[in-house]
């Protein structure tokens, strides 16, 4: 079965994250970044927000294939499904939202700008 421990409060993120094997959580940019950069299965529930940005991004990873996506917290008994299908799908098509080269993109511009 899947690695479903949740540690609360950790100054570990990286840590749990590569060591989890299904991620859950909203649809932020801030959270689909750090689970697109660990590479980890992924369950996201978008949060509303008053511009529906959550919602949006929610559809475009559904769309994409690239994490279990559900439009509100599933039922206690539709967990084990949720996680086998997440657990299923996997984490390496992170590299299609997420390369992991954005850091050296953003070095050339600024040594192009400092050129």
């Amino acid at each position: 079965p899947p690695n479903l421990a949740c540690a609360g409060w950790t100054g570990e993120v990286w840590a749990e994250l590569q060591d989890a094997d299904v991620v859950v959580g909203h649809a932020g940019q801030n959270v689909v970044a750090e689970i697109a950069a660990a590479r980890r299965a992924a369950v996201v529930v978008p949060a509303e927000r008053p511009y529906g940005e959550q919602v949006a991004t929610g559809a475009v990873l559904r769309a994409a294939g690239l994490a279990t996506v559900r439009d509100r917290w599933p039922a206690p008994a539709d967990w084990p499904g949720v996680l086998d299908e997440a657990v299923s799908r996997g984490g390496a098509g992170w590299s299609r939202w997420s390369d992991g080269r954005a850091a050296e993109r953003a070095a050339a511009v600024l040594d192009g700008i400092a050129g």
